[in-house]
């Protein structure tokens, strides 16, 4: 997991220093030695801001899906994963989970039961 959480970072840094460096390069007299040095320093600033970003990036979205691809439970929800949250809160609320039980209400018993039964009939 962590291989690809930093190769996810690496494409994100490399396209950024790639972008930015093509940009900067798209500016008249860019291939002065100047100007040229100072697109290397800006592109590689903004790629190594941007693979930090990625890092952090990466490491949410692979742990989101690696957790929420299996089963759900207490470790898998530890880690993260959205959807496996969603999917437990939706199976406590349905009718006999634990936030809503199949039980009576309070005051209803057998003898009331019984009491209106026998006064519908």
């Amino acid at each position: 997991m962590i291989h690809l959480i930093r190769r996810g970072a690496r494409i994100f840094g490399g396209g950024v220093f790639f972008i930015v460096f093509i940009g900067l390069l798209l500016r008249p007299n860019a291939f002065e030695f100047d100007n040229l040095v100072t697109a290397l320093a800006y592109a590689f600033i903004s790629g190594a801001s941007c693979w930090f970003v990625g890092i952090v990036i990466s490491d949410i979205l692979i742990k989101g899906v690696i957790t929420d691809i299996g089963e759900t439970g207490i470790p898998e929800l530890l880690e993260g994963g959205l959807l496996q949250r969603v999917q437990t809160m939706q199976e406590q609320l349905v009718p006999g989970g634990t936030e809503l039980p199949f039980a009576e209400p309070a005051g209803v018993t057998k003898k009331n039961k019984r009491r209106k039964a026998k006064k519908g009939n």
